[in-house]
C-alpha cells in the first residue's frame, strides 16, 4: 500500500512551516531592530558624552594657554577624528586660516551654532556678550549630507574674545554602526534560515499523528473492502446461479446467502465498534461487576465448544474475595469472549495436554483477567501488530469467520476503560492475554 503522505497533508505542513517561520522571523526581526535601536542610541549617546568631555578639556586648555602654536593645533587633528577652528576677536589664527577647504564648513556651522544660542534667551545673551565662557553643543549635518558633532566655545579673556568650534565627523561612528547592521543582518538571516528547516522538522513530527492516523484510515477502509469484497461476491453468485436452478438448489443457494448475510453484518458491526471508539463516542456503562462471576460465566459458554476441539478450558480464581470492579459487564464479557474464541480457533491442530487457562488476580490497585493458552504462540516481531486492524499472525491460515477485527475491539475497549490489554508469551509455550483494569473508578 502507497504510504506517501496525501497531498493535503504535504499543503498543511508547507503552509504550517510557512506560518511558524514567519511568526518566528518577524519576531526575531522585531526584537532585533530594537536592539539596535538602543545600541546604535546608546553609540551616540556615549560619543556625545566623550566629545563634550573633550571639548570641556580643549576649553580648559585654550583658557590657559598663553601661546598658542602650531605644533598644538596640529596635534589635536592629527588623528583625523577632529576639525578645529579658532579665532582671536574674530579673527582667524594662521593655522586655521591655511585650511580654505573647510573654510565653507566651519561659517556653515558656526551660523549653525549662534542660532541654537539664539533659541534660549538666557544662554543666547551670555553667548553673544562675551563676558563670560558660554557653549552650545549639538549634531551637525553639512551641505554635503556629512554629519559631525559640533561644539563651539566662547572663552572671555582680557583683551577680547577666544572662540572655538570643534567638529568630530561621524563616518567612522557611522562605518562602526553600518558593520554591526549588516552583522546582525547576516545572523538574523542565518537565525531565520535554520528556523525554517527547524520549523520544517518540528511540523512534520506534529503532523506524524495525523499522517499516522491518515495512513491507518485508508488502510481501514481498503482492508475493509476488501473483506466485504468477499460475501458480496459470493451473494452475487448465488443470485446468478439461482435463476439457472431448481427449487431444491435454491434451498441450498439460499442457506449460502443467509450465512454470507450473517458474516457481513458481523463485520458491519465489528467496524461500527470501532468507528465508535475512533471517534471517542465509545459507549461505556460502568457498573459494579464480580469479575469472578464474570469469568465462571464465560468458562461455562465456551466450555463445550472447547471439548468438541479437545481443548481442555480450565478456571482458577483467587481464594480470597475481591471487591467489584466498576467496568461495563457487556463490553468486558466482550473482551473475554473474542480472547477465548481467538485461543480455540487458532490453537493447535493436534497434540495431547492442550489447554486454555483462565485466570483472575489482584494486583494492588488493578484487576488482572487471564486468558493462556499453550498453542503455537506469537513471535516476538508480530507481538506489537496483532492490535492493528485487519492484522493476522498467520496469512496462511486465514479463517473466514475471523476478520482479524477482535483484538482491535478488545484494546479499545480496555483502554476505554483506562487499563490496558498486554500480550505475553506462556511458560512452555503459547501466547497469554492479560486484561487489566483498574480497581478503583478514577
Amino acid at each position: 500500500m502507497n504510504s506517501r503522505p496525501s497531498s493535503v497533508l504535504i499543503q498543511a505542513h508547507r503552509r504550517l512551516t510557512l506560518l511558524f517561520s514567519t511568526i518566528v522571523g518577524l519576531v526575531l526581526i522585531v526584537m532585533t531592530g530594537l536592539y539596535l535601536y538602543v545600541a546604535e542610541s546608546a553609540l551616540y549617546d556615549n560619543s556625545f558624552a566623550a566629545f563634550e568631555q573633550d571639548v570641556s578639556s580643549l576649553a580648559a586648555a585654550l583658557e590657559q594657554e598663553i601661546n598658542i602654536t602650531r605644533s598644538w593645533l596640529s596635534q589635536i587633528q592629527a588623528d583625523g577624528s577632529y576639525l578645529l577652528y579658532l579665532t582671536d576677536n574674530d579673527i582667524p589664527l594662521a593655522y586655521t586660516a591655511q585650511n580654505p577647504s573647510y573654510t565653507a564648513l566651519f561659517d556653515d556651522a558656526l551660523a549653525k551654532a549662534d542660532a541654537l544660542a539664539r533659541t534660549d534667551a538666557r544662554p543666547a545673551a551670555e553667548y553673544e556678550s562675551g563676558r563670560q565662557n558660554s557653549s552650545v553643543s549639538f549634531l551637525y549635518t553639512a551641505q554635503n549630507g556629512e554629519r559631525y558633532l559640533a561644539a563651539c566655545t566662547r572663552i572671555a579673556k582680557k583683551n577680547g574674545q577666544l572662540k572655538m568650534l570643534l567638529l568630530s565627523p561621524l563616518f567612522g561612528l557611522q562605518r562602526q554602526i553600518v558593520r554591526q547592521r549588516l552583522l546582525f543582518l547576516a545572523i538574523v538571516s542565518g537565525a531565520i534560515l535554520l528556523l525554517f528547516f527547524l520549523c520544517r522538522r518540528f511540523t512534520a513530527l506534529f503532523l506524524q499523528p495525523v499522517e499516522e492516523s491518515h495512513r491507518r484510515q485508508v488502510q481501514f477502509v481498503a482492508s475493509a473492502s476488501h473483506e466485504l469484497r468477499t460475501p458480496l461476491t459470493v451473494l452475487t453468485n448465488c443470485l446468478s446461479a439461482m435463476r439457472r436452478s431448481d427449487k431444491e438448489e435454491r434451498e441450498g443457494f439460499m442457506r449460502i446467502m443467509e450465512k454470507e448475510c450473517f458474516r457481513m453484518a458481523r463485520l458491519v458491526a465489528d467496524l461500527l465498534t470501532l468507528a465508535g471508539a475512533d471517534s471517542q463516542g465509545f459507549p461505556i456503562r460502568p457498573s459494579a461487576v464480580e469479575l469472578d462471576t464474570l469469568l465462571l460465566e464465560q468458562s461455562e459458554a465456551f466450555e463445550l465448544l472447547a471439548h468438541e476441539k479437545g481443548i481442555a478450558l480450565t478456571l482458577r480464581l483467587p481464594e480470597e474475595h475481591l471487591p467489584p470492579c466498576r467496568c461495563d459487564r457487556e463490553r468486558i464479557s466482550q473482551v473475554l469472549a473474542i480472547l477465548i474464541q481467538n485461543a480455540l480457533s487458532y490453537h493447535r491442530d493436534e497434540g495431547e495436554d492442550r489447554f486454555i487457562a483462565l485466570s483472575l488476580k489482584s494486583s494492588g490497585r488493578w484487576f488482572c483477567l487471564t486468558v493462556a493458552d499453550n498453542g503455537p504462540g506469537i513471535p516476538d516481531a508480530q507481538k506489537e501488530a496483532v492490535f492493528e486492524r485487519f492484522y493476522r499472525c498467520d496469512p496462511a491460515r486465514r479463517q473466514k469467520d475471523h476478520f482479524g477485527l477482535g483484538l482491535s475491539i478488545a484494546h479499545e475497549i480496555t483502554l476505554a476503560h483506562g487499563g490496558r490489554l498486554q500480550l505475553c508469551d506462556t511458560k512452555g509455550g503459547g501466547a497469554s492475554f492479560l486484561v487489566w483494569l483498574p480497581s478503583v473508578n478514577r
